[in-house]
């Protein structure tokens, strides 16, 4: 494993104020370096107000009610921020400390290993629940390869691939809008906070 430099957060959706300041941060450096980083998403046009929304939530606190509304939106906030880290640390600036700090959020102390899951292995391909869709299933991923998101790429002659499914659940590997009777290539790749691993092997599927 190589040694980098990885943006972290280290809020939690009880500490409001905390994840609204880091919000009001983030939101701040992602835009005044646009050049760098590129168009997140959610959009900042619409993560800002979602962060605006938490701030008066938490002015608003005098009940045990309001107290649960702005923790509900701290957790809404919260998410985002956990996207906008993984797109900080999957681009440009990967690994250069002065770049990820320009982000808003913070930087690792020190360098650390770069944990990139290892490569997902296709345990087989089955027809979906509906019409003209697969069902991946892939063999168990060793908690030490810690895998918290998956991607399902498609292709119909492995040059050219199209996101098919980003999720965070491995049981929800679901390929939809398939043509009967026409072979399509499919790969998984597993990620996390630092970055995507290696693209499975190539396998062809052939919806009934």
């Amino acid at each position: 494993m190589n040694y980098i430099w990885i943006a972290v957060m280290k809020v939690t959706v009880k500490q409001r104020k905390k994840v609204r300041d880091l919000g009001y941060k983030v939101g701040i450096g992602l835009s005044d370096n646009a050049t760098l980083f590129g168009a997140p998403t959610p959009a900042l046009t619409v993560f800002t107000p979602k962060v605006d929304l938490l701030r008066d939530k938490i002015a608003a606190e005098d009940s045990t009610q309001t107290r649960a509304a702005s923790l509900n939106q701290s957790g809404v906030v919260h998410t985002d921020l956990k996207t906008y880290l993984l797109f900080v640390n999957n681009g440009p600036a990967k690994g250069d400390k002065a770049k990820l700090l320009l982000s808003g959020f913070d930087v690792n102390k020190e360098k650390v290993k770069h944990p990139i899951p290892g490569q997902i292995v296709i345990k087989e391909i089955v027809d979906g629940a509906t019409v003209n869709t697969a069902k991946v299933k892939i063999e168990k991923i060793s908690a030490e390869d810690f895998v918290d998101r998956y991607k399902v790429e498609t292709s119909l002659d492995k040059v050219t691939w199209t996101l098919a499914v980003d999720t965070g659940n491995s049981r929800k590997l679901i390929v939809t809008g398939l043509t009967r009777s026409k072979e399509v290539f499919i790969r998984v790749t597993g990620g996390n906070t630092h970055g995507y691993g290696k693209p499975s092997e190539v396998v062809g599927f052939i919806p009934r």
